[in-house]
């Protein structure tokens, strides 16, 4: 078995894009009264926005062998790489800046790599018993962002 896909993302968010690391901004009457208060807080959100959009595309390919065993176990083996590049943040997601007590300093935008490569490999074996069949899989995953995960 063979798989390959191409993606390719605009990233337009409402609002702009915001810049990494920028705090969050709420209106809560820090900026003043009135129409001067909304100016103010308008302002100081444009400082923390790039208002021009931004792409990001995918490259994945899996790889996959299946053997049947005998007439009662079946065995599968697949590999899958991907590749991303471009804008990878989430416009929309927030990180807590918190202090040694827990407490939130402030909100931020998050701020990831423009790329990223993945590895993934999955093996299993099913085994069909009288009544039931037994199934035993694992899967080992890891990036070069350093996240790595294993799990059966």
């Amino acid at each position: 078995m063979f798989g390959l896909s191409y993606q390719f993302d605009s990233i337009d968010p409402v609002g702009g894009r915001p810049i990494a690391l920028s705090p969050m901004l709420v209106n809560n009457g820090q900026f003043g009264a009135g129409e001067a208060g909304e100016d103010a807080f308008e302002a100081a959100f444009n400082q923390t926005r790039i208002s021009d959009t931004d792409d990001k595309s995918t490259v994945d390919a899996l790889f996959g062998l299946t053997q049947v065993i005998n007439r009662r176990m079946i065995v599968q083996l697949n590999y899958s790489y991907s590749n991303s590049s471009g804008y990878l943040n989430d416009p929309y997601k927030l990180l807590s800046v918190v202090n040694t007590n827990g407490e939130t300093q402030s909100i931020v935008h998050e701020n990831r790599p423009d790329s990223r490569v993945k590895h993934s490999v999955y093996a299993q074996t099913k085994y069909a018993l009288i009544m039931l069949s037994l199934i035993v899989s694992y899967r080992f995953a890891t990036d070069d962002w350093e996240v790595t995960i294993t799990y059966n």
